[in-house]
């Protein structure tokens, strides 16, 4: 059977019938539902990295709110600081707010380079719609006066963490971290690169990939689809997940999610990609569902593969 996916925006929830699949372990769908919150790049992302990080026999839980967090308040004081030398606020796709909360892979790496990670046990509120949180830090970047009236709003509206504002630190299993260190004691060994197919570029270079959640002209190396394919299947048989982003056609990002596995169809015989979504337990198999390599050809805009040289 082949699972046809409906999403055809980040937020907009569905699937067709799916497959049963075998266990592939404890994925914690039912904690890291986004909601209204349009960021499953951060959501797939991280899920790629937990489960990178499991093979080595650490269950960790990371929280997708902490990106999520600094993400909004880099754009916020972005937007505060415009306001006050009389710049007009940056347009994006949504004209209602000052900023995005869209993104792709490559920017959650660079949030965690930036911010660190924090354990999803540290998280003490969320927030489950990012348009709704976009326009509110709009208005209070265009309002408020001062940088501690500013710092107040941003405490009063993002999401909480049992992280101390002094010392910029938390303990997780009677170990002092801060964030920064946190992200290093799992990060060291995963190194993420990133993929997408475009024949209007040279195969085998860097470019910047032209979608439009791509804000910061992220870099992907660009190969040949059966390139691509091949290397996800390696790597999937090696037993690492891969980060990806699709759409209703190539070269498109509607949505990003990690594929943590392979099965086969029933009736075909041919392999299909075991998939994580970040919409909850309730969507799809348990939070999960199957593509077929020919949906995965025909829909990939880009991916994330770990370097296994």
């Amino acid at each position: 059977m082949v699972c046809l996916l409906l999403v055809t925006a980040c937020t907009r929830k569905g699937s067709d019938d799916v497959p049963a699949l075998a266990d592939t372990g404890r994925d914690n769908a039912s904690l890291y539902d986004q909601g209204n919150t349009p960021c499953c790049w951060i959501y797939a992302m991280c899920a790629c990295i937990e489960r990178e990080q499991r093979r080595s026999g650490d269950d960790i839980r990371l929280s997708r709110q902490w990106l999520l967090a600094r993400y909004a308040e880099e754009q916020t004081r972005r937007a505060y600081i415009m306001a006050r030398n009389g710049e007009p606020m940056p347009a994006t796709t949504d004209s209602r707010s000052a900023f995005t909360m869209r993104g792709v892979g490559p920017e959650t790496m660079r949030l965690i380079s930036c911010y660190g990670l924090v354990p999803f046990e540290h998280e003490r509120s969320r927030v489950n719609n990012g348009s709704v949180l976009a326009r509110r830090l709009t208005g209070i970047a265009r309002t408020v006066v001062s940088p501690q009236e500013l710092d107040q709003a941003l405490e009063d509206n993002l999401p909480r963490f049992t992280v101390s504002r002094q010392t910029n630190t938390f303990f997780y299993f009677s170990m002092r971290y801060t964030p920064q260190q946190f992200a290093e004691s799992i990060m060291y060994h995963q190194r993420w690169q990133f993929y997408a197919s475009e024949e209007m570029h040279p195969w085998g270079e860097r470019f910047a990939l032209e979608i439009p959640d791509n804000y910061r002209y992220h870099e992907y190396t660009n190969l040949p689809m059966d390139s691509i394919e091949s290397m996800v299947l390696r790597s999937l048989r090696a037993g690492h997940p891969v980060y990806w982003e699709y759409g209703k056609k190539a070269r498109e990002s509607a949505h990003a999610m990690a594929i943590i596995g392979l099965t086969t169809d029933k009736k075909t015989g041919k392999p299909m990609l075991v998939c994580l979504n970040s919409y909850g337990l309730g969507w799809g198999n348990k939070g999960r569902c199957a593509v077929s390599l020919d949906f995965f050809r025909h829909h990939t805009c880009n991916v994330g593969v770990l370097s296994l040289d």
